[in-house]
């Protein structure tokens, strides 16, 4: 399946579930073209196959594996990564090719144009099918802006159903969206608990599926002295992991708010420790 041939003609790369021989349900395979014919397959190995399936290879130029895979980390799914081959034909750690790429989706073939900076790939998000999406390779805005607005919010909602308000926009002014900390970052730091976190990349995918939103991200904290500071780091963190997936900072204002609780309030109290490390996603315009 997904037979693939090298620019130079040289390697001919697939995917099988010959059984004898495989790591997992599928894995992938090239034989090389000598003077005599084709050579016997070979598995690439443990580095790329895993346990789980892998498919859908592309090979360029630049003697660079791109494949999907369900068995090495990523964001849900099949997801496609990349893997370098160097002279003696062995392959580097795959590298996810993260957001916006990849998705809580099964996201699978790619391939490139001439200028290996547009392509194509499958993927099975939105809740449809598999589609065909064009992308672009495009260099990154490095400014983060920092400027909140100040906006009251009528009522919060779990992220999660921001695509069903967007709908319904008008039956929900002022609306706002809130995110718990507590499962984003870990305990008292600005890191987060999985750059793979699910709420990061559907507010990524938000953001890029309405290009003309624009949101206000308010980080809360505990009641502790450095409220201020870990709050706002943890909002630094939060515009970075944004940028760095292609997020403009023109769609977003973000900033550290300290702590939300009354000086008097308890963080032994469940319910406070809940709220305290909300993160508040403000509408600025739809």
């Amino acid at each position: 399946m997904h037979p693939m041939i090298s620019p130079n003609g040289k390697y001919l790369f697939y995917t099988s579930d010959r059984g004898n021989g495989n790591i997992g349900a599928t894995d992938i395979y090239f034989v090389k073209k000598t003077k005599k014919g084709w050579s016997k397959p070979t598995n690439l190995g443990s580095t790329i196959n895993t346990e789980s399936a892998e498919g859908f290879p592309y090979f360029n130029a630049n003697n660079q594996l791109f494949f999907c895979s369900k068995g090495h980390d990523g964001l849900g799914g099949f997801d496609i990564f990349m893997s370098q081959m160097d002279t003696l034909e062995n392959w580097s750690k795959p590298i996810n090719l993260g957001f916006p790429i990849n998705g809580s989706s099964d996201d699978v073939g790619i391939c490139f144009d001439s200028t290996d900076k547009k392509g194509v790939f499958v993927s099975s998000r939105n809740g449809r099918a598999d589609d065909l999406f064009l992308f672009e390779i495009v260099e990154k805005e490095k400014n983060i802006i920092a400027l909140p607005t100040k906006l009251d919010c009528f009522q919060t909602y779990p992220l999660s159903d921001f695509r069903h308000i967007l709908q319904n926009r008008n039956s929900y002014p002022n609306t706002c969206f809130r995110i718990d900390g507590n499962k984003l970052f870990v305990e008292n730091s600005e890191k987060f608990i999985s750059q793979s976190d699910s709420t990061l990349v559907d507010l990524a995918m938000i953001l890029i599926e309405n290009p003309s939103l624009v949101v206000e991200i308010d980080v809360y904290y505990k009641n502790t002295p450095d409220a201020i500071n870990i709050s706002g780091k943890r909002a630094q963190s939060i515009a970075t992991f944004l940028t760095d997936n292609f997020i403009s900072p023109s769609q977003f204002f973000w900033k550290g708010m300290g702590t939300i609780l009354d000086e008097h309030e308890k963080l032994d109290n469940p319910i406070s420790k809940i709220f305290s490390e909300q993160i508040i996603v403000k509408i600025v315009n739809w």
